[in-house]
């Protein structure tokens, strides 16, 4: 890891090489021997200007070329050439990832795509006496939200606290709140039953993370399709009686009951077509909006076994303005 550039980025250049020989020939012609220097330099900038999630989605554009700094998978395979540059993504997997130049701090695991760090965990061993609630308070008291691997949409998207039975989340770690579980539920995803997760007969309980959500296919989804930079707005009165409207920016990743019910309903459809009805049942405050929405474009962009689109309309019907 290159602690200067905040970059795997060796592994960026092989990816860009290795998936875009005709656009890197073109940038050494530009640029000759200062090319990789200019790539970072044009990068990080768009980092700064964009923010990484939109980076990784729409690539960069310097001098004309084109560079995609990750190729998400088709919704068919119509098209060789899109499942042969899918498949050229690199996705990484760091044990005592060390971030920083001003101290040895060390986070114990962190996912990368193309040499770009997007998700990072905590893990603890409960039978070593620790939990999720040590690996939350490391990262609250003992992890920097200033440094560049970890600001808001500069590097890591996600940031995970795991022990052997409960998986807890946030997309930044300023506060003990910000964290929210990230468990199946003690019954499964989709069954009634109270917090955790089901006990597994056949491995760790939170096993879960890294077979279904950590697996490189569903982390390039979770980019392309289900991670969003959205903007708040929120009246405040101040210390005088005045409103005032303060407007931000957060990362919205999804609740594991939410990724769990999109992902179900979308594999039905695929299999059954269009004509059934289904009922996703979320309580209140649990990211009802969400879902609809990121149903309703999956459902939109959804092929069936003969490459042929199941519907050629998702409408939606609410009785909220808002949204």
């Amino acid at each position: 890891y290159d602690l200067e550039k905040n970059l795997f980025f060796d592994v960026l250049l092989e990816f860009i090489k290795s998936s875009q020989p005709k656009e890197w020939a073109k940038y050494e012609k530009t640029y000759g021997s200062s090319s990789e220097s200019k790539l970072y330099r044009r990068l990080n900038n768009e980092i700064i200007n964009r923010g990484v999630l939109d980076v990784l989605k729409k690539g960069i554009k310097d001098l004309g070329i084109e560079f995609k700094l990750c190729y998400f998978k088709p919704n068919n395979d119509l098209n060789e050439k899109l499942n042969e540059l899918y498949s050229k993504n690199i996705l990484g997997v760091t044990r005592q990832f060390k971030y920083s130049l001003l101290n040895n701090n060390e986070v114990d695991m962190v996912i990368s795509i193309n040499g770009i760090p997007i998700f990072a965990i905590e893990l603890k061993d409960n039978l070593k006496g620790q939990t999720y609630e040590n690996a939350i308070k490391q990262w609250v008291e003992d992890r920097d939200s200033k440094e560049v691997a970890f600001r808001f949409n500069s590097r890591i998207l996600a940031f995970f606290a795991v022990d052997l039975y409960d998986v807890y989340m946030s997309t930044k770690i300023d506060r003990y709140d910000d964290f929210m579980p990230f468990n199946q539920g003690s019954n499964g995803p989709g069954n009634p039953g109270g917090r955790g997760n089901p006990a597994n007969p056949s491995g760790y309980t939170t096993s879960y993370l890294w077979e279904r959500v950590l697996k490189k296919d569903s982390v390039l989804d979770l980019i392309n399709k289900f991670i969003t930079v959205s903007t708040i707005k929120k009246e405040t009165i101040t210390p005088k009686g005045e409103k005032k409207t303060i407007t931000y920016q957060k990362i919205i990743f999804p609740r594991f009951h939410q990724y769990d019910a999109v992902h179900k309903i979308a594999d039905d459809v695929r299999e059954h077509g269009s004509g059934v009805n289904y009922l996703i049942n979320h309580s209140a405050g649990s990211g009802k909006s969400n879902s609809i929405a990121w149903l309703a474009y999956r459902l939109a962009s959804l092929f069936d076994e003969n490459e042929k689109p199941i519907f050629d309309t998702v409408i939606v019907v609410t009785n909220r303005i808002g949204l």
